[in-house]
């Protein structure tokens, strides 16, 4: 709205749009609902008079109409009902003690005259409740009349005593209503009991914390009276007066200890019975706790014997039945490392005719050979595990049943032998095949190694004469070095060799070897004679040599480009036929 009327702004209940610094903010009370600003279609002077002007509301008038503050309205939402003296409505108190709770779970049991017992009940507390209310609202004016009478006090403790002792005996007949239709009253009555007892605790409680009150009370009223005895102008009424006060709290003094010695008396006899009555419950539990125990042991002890007799008879069965099958098992376990012994025999010996020219070809085939029996071996090792597991599996499995069914026993031990021998040939059978693809692989595997290895040798034979050619050597040198089985062949042969020349010319043959092969400094530490050739890229090596001696320099040049000349050679303790250090790598 674009008007607004600026009279509200100082009420508590409205407020204009330029008093805060917010939008639509509303600052009056929450249970108020929100005005409805009017349009102002007209001059109204005489409003304020009249709250019945058709623009204003008698509702709402501020405090300048004389308009009283409207009541802040409090709800208490509660799950008991202020009429409670209704017999149809059940009310429950939450239980505040750590004994167990005597409130049934599920259907509650019905008995006869149960519902009448519990309006009485009902209507003893309601009565009581009021009788405390009537108590709250007098204390108010106990102070402002000197003149009552103290007497009003005591009978309203003796109506509070008695009405809670009529509450109690209701109490009473209603549990033993209850305990005389229920099927467990041990529990029940221990149950009942415990709860009568802080129920009773808590009544005392309550009772002695009134007295405490009530004394105070008295006690304020005696001092209050005293006080107003200095204002007395008559010293006799004084005197008079005093002498009245103090017979009259001799004789309050007198009744209370009189009756506190009373009730000390009557808790003592109570507290004593209910102790007797807890010993006497105590006992019977125990006594029939004990005899149900012993019952329970003596019935444990005949269940482990009966138990421990049939395991010892069965354990003998069981150990004569695994002696019968261990023997049977061993004596097969001999037979097949025997033919594993033979099958390994004859491995080795086949490996042993399979090996080849060369060392170093002849420890990897071995070697290959040998990995594949030991995977041979241990795959047949497992299967002999898993046959065995397999076999005490069937034993085990055929004791359970032969203690289960006593009458098939022999009928299932001749099924379990034909089972076992059934598959003893199978696996004879399985043994014998396997053994036989085994060999087929060997023989498949040792001449497909074979033709490799032909193959790898022709090439190494192409390479090593394309080197040696680059080198220098001559075709005798070269077939001397690839072929050392022909060796002596072609020194028996003249001129073929360095070492036999031809007689007629002696003239030395020289080898001119590339320098990424051979190294000068190779040279240098052997003390060997070069010269370099026309093509700088060769050495020509002033020295006849043999294959031996050609790979030792080699060797060198290899491990002196490799940065591990430090480590090259151990110093022999000969010489050689010059006289100088051998070395070896």
């Amino acid at each position: 709205m674009a008007y607004r009327n600026d009279d509200y702004s100082e009420d508590e209940w409205y407020h204009s749009h330029r008093d805060v610094h917010h939008k639509d903010v509303y600052s009056g009370a929450r249970h108020v609902p929100r005005p409805e600003i009017r349009e102002n279609y007209a001059r109204r002077t005489s409003e304020y008079l009249g709250p019945e002007v058709h623009y204003t509301s008698g509702l709402h008038r501020t405090k300048s109409q004389g308009h009283s503050v409207t009541p802040n309205v409090t709800i208490y939402n509660t799950t008991r009902m202020e009429n409670e003296s209704n017999p149809n409505v059940r009310t429950t108190t939450d239980q505040k003690s750590r004994e167990p709770s005597s409130d049934v779970r599920g259907r509650s049991r019905g008995m006869p005259g149960g519902w009448s017992l519990e309006d009485d009940v009902e209507e003893l507390r309601l009565q009581l409740t009021r009788e405390r209310l009537a108590r709250s609202r007098s204390r108010g004016e106990y102070h402002h009349h000197h003149g009552h009478s103290p007497d009003r006090s005591l009978e309203d403790r003796l109506k509070l005593s008695m009405t809670e002792q009529r509450l109690r005996e209701a109490e009473a007949k209603l549990e033993a209503e209850r305990r005389s239709h229920s099927p467990d009253r041990g529990f029940e009555d221990r149950l009942k009991l415990s709860l009568a007892e802080q129920r009773l605790r808590e009544a005392e409680a309550k009772l002695e914390a009134e007295r405490r009150e009530e004394e105070a009370e008295r006690r304020e009223e005696i001092a209050k009276r005293r006080y107003e005895l200095k204002y007395i102008k008559d010293r006799q009424e004084r005197e008079d007066e005093e002498e009245r006060i103090k017979r009259h709290e001799e004789k309050l003094r007198m009744d209370w200890e009189l009756k506190r010695e009373r009730e000390e008396r009557a808790r003592e006899l109570k507290l004593r019975e209910e102790a007797d009555k807890k010993d006497r419950i105590l006992a019977d539990s125990r006594a029939k706790a004990d005899a149900e125990q012993r019952k329970k042991k003596e019935e444990r002890e005949r269940i482990l014997a009966e138990a421990d007799r049939e395991h010892r008879e069965e354990e003998e069965k069981r150990k004569r039945l695994i002696e019968e099958q261990k023997a049977h098992f061993e004596k097969e376990a001999r037979k097949r490392e025997q033919e594993a012994k033979d099958r390994e025999e004859e491995a080795k010996r086949i490996v042993a005719e399979a090996q080849a020219k060369r060392e170093k070809q002849e420890r990897e085939a071995r070697a290959a050979e040998q990995a594949a029996v030991d995977a041979y071996n241990k795959r047949k090792a497992e299967e002999e595990a898993k046959a065995k597991a397999e076999r005490e599996r069937i034993v085990y499995e055929y004791e359970r049943q032969k203690v289960l069914d006593a009458e098939k026993e022999k009928k299932q031990r001749e099924e379990l032998l034909l089972k076992i021998e059934l598959e003893k040939k199978a696996q004879e059978k399985k043994d014998k095949e396997e053994y036989e693809a085994f060999m087929r692989k060997q023989e498949e595997k040792k001449a497909e190694e074979k033709a490799k290895r032909e193959k790898e040798e022709k090439e190494l034979e192409e390479t090593m004469r394309k080197r040696l050619a680059q080198f220098g050597f001559q075709e005798n040198q070269i077939q001397a070095m690839v072929h050392p089985e022909q060796q002596k062949k072609l020194e028996q042969q003249v001129g073929l060799t360095p070492h036999n020349p031809l007689r007629i010319a002696p003239q030395p043959t020289y080898a001119k070897i590339r320098r990424e092969y051979l190294d000068v400094e190779t040279l240098h530490y052997y003390d060997i004679p070069y010269e370099y050739d026309n093509d700088p890229n060769y050495i020509i090596v002033l020295r006849e040599m043999s294959q031996k001696e050609t790979d030792i320099l080699f060797e060198h040049t290899r491990r002196l480009r490799s940065n591990h000349g430090d480590r090259l050679f151990i110093e022999a303790d000969g010489r050689d036929r010059r006289g100088k250090k051998e070395y070896a790598f």
